[in-house]
């Protein structure tokens, strides 16, 4: 049967109606082809993300740095009020004896003076005229009766000796009253001096705390920065970090005990951070926080993790030296101060304190060796001077660790063994048992 007319016109409309929905279809599925200005716009933005990444870290370490630092001049500023504390009590005990060797020096030039007088009076009573009496009771009349070569023929050899005894006393005490005065002067000196330290010691402690606070706060901008750029959360950004920055302490630390053969403690397995943390500043050689140095639970170094993005890769743990032989246990002094030093664990540091409820780090040592029956001075540069030295190599449980900066002794902590320390580290900080931080440590210890 021959198809009608009008049925074979719509069948070849909705051909050409279905060829050109597929015409169409086709060429909404071709793909878009970027152009070299879009990849090399992409390209830019990769690398402008990079830099900013890159910049954001430099300056999270430079943060840390700085609190570093400030904690270091804290630590020696504090040192320096100890030792100007020091110097006026000594100056006020030679100005104290001064005082008393010059009354006890008025004392002898009263009783020549009376030893005269009785001679003169005897010598009257005897015969002697009022003229000749009157030249010893009279203000200058001892003076001209010593160097007159007559009153003594007249009086005799008694005479002659008790004015030269009165002579020489007088003598002594012009000299006492002068060491008196210049005692006085010293101690007064000393005082100013002790007001200055200690007006720099607080500027030091708040510019600590204070570049503490701020590179904190700085820390968590920055973190939200780089969160950003790399498309991840503060949290995790924030944990990311913390372990970037203890590994890098992590590497210094074992470096700088490498580098005098130090003895260090064993790592612990390593932990994720649960919540953000502010990085540590060690203040002096304090626990990482001086500030502090290392922390109580070192993690081994890490390779960085990627962005959360794509898997990180298992950490790959950097080349640490070996844990030194576990050193020969501490006897007598050396022992006693060091179980001394741990029932005080937990007390505040207090710039100038030396017990019993708060310390700086030389007032926890001296008390420590107090207790153990040796005496030590109050400050390191002094206890450094005044102890034997041993290569930190060889330390033993109970020797003193000090560190310095420029020439400049500003801390000392007591050895552990195994790498570990007991100290009272910063302002903030207590009296703590953790791993030694070696930057600045000098490479003799102390044994009382």
């Amino acid at each position: 049967m021959r198809a009608r007319p009008g049925r074979r016109l719509v069948a070849v409309l909705g051909s050409v109606a279905l060829a050109g929905t597929l015409a169409v279809g086709s060429a909404s599925a071709e793909p878009t082809i970027p152009s070299q200005d879009d990849i090399d716009d992409s390209r830019a933005a990769q690398q402008s993300t990079a830099a900013q990444i890159a910049a954001l870290e430099v300056q999270l370490a430079t943060n840390a740095a700085a609190a570093d630092a400030a904690n270091v001049e804290a630590a020696v500023a504090a040192e320096a009020y100890n030792q100007a504390a020091v110097d006026l009590e000594d100056a006020e005990q030679a100005s104290e004896a001064a005082q008393v060797a010059a009354d006890q020096a008025d004392a002898a030039v009263l009783v020549a003076s009376q030893e005269v007088a009785r001679i003169a009076t005897a010598a009257y009573r005897n015969g002697g005229d009022l003229q000749q009496l009157s030249m010893f009771l009279s203000a200058d009349g001892v003076q001209d009766a010593v160097h007159g070569a007559t009153t003594f023929d007249r009086l005799g050899g008694n005479a002659t000796d008790a004015l030269g005894e009165l002579d020489a006393a007088e003598l002594v005490a012009d000299i006492m009253h002068e060491r008196a005065d210049d005692a006085l002067a010293e101690q007064e000196a000393a005082t100013a001096e002790l007001e200055e330290a200690s007006d720099a010691a607080d500027a030091a402690a708040f510019t600590a705390q204070t570049t503490l606070e701020t590179t904190q706060s700085e820390r968590a901008g920055l973190i939200n920065e780089l969160a950003a750029l790399r498309n991840t959360t503060a949290e995790l950004e924030a944990e990311r970090q913390t372990a970037l920055e203890q590994q890098q302490r992590d590497r210094e630390n074992a470096a700088a005990a490498a580098a005098i053969s130090a003895p260090v403690a064993t790592p612990a397995a390593p932990a994720a951070p649960a919540t953000p943390a502010a990085p540590a500043t060690p203040a002096g050689p304090s626990t990482p926080a001086p500030s502090t140095p290392a922390p109580s639970t070192p993690a081994p170094p890490a390779t960085p993790a990627p962005p959360p993005s794509t898997p990180a890769p298992p950490a790959t743990p950097a080349p640490t030296p070996p844990p030194a032989a576990t050193p020969p246990p501490s006897s007598g002094a050396g022992a006693a101060a060091l179980a001394w030093a741990r029932t005080q664990i937990g007390k505040p540091y207090v710039y100038g304190a030396a017990g019993p409820n708060s310390y700086d780090c030389s007032g926890l040592t001296m008390r420590a060796y107090q207790n153990a029956g040796v005496n030590l001075p109050r400050t390191t540069r002094d206890q450094y001077a005044a102890v034997s030295h041993v290569p930190v190599s060889q330390m033993i449980p109970g020797d003193l660790i000090f560190y310095a900066e420029n020439g400049r002794i500003y801390h000392v902590a007591i050895y552990a063994g195994n790498g570990m320390r007991v100290h009272a580290p910063r302002p903030g900080g207590s009296v703590e048992l953790v791993p030694i931080w070696w930057t600045n440590v000098l490479p003799m210890a102390g044994r009382p």
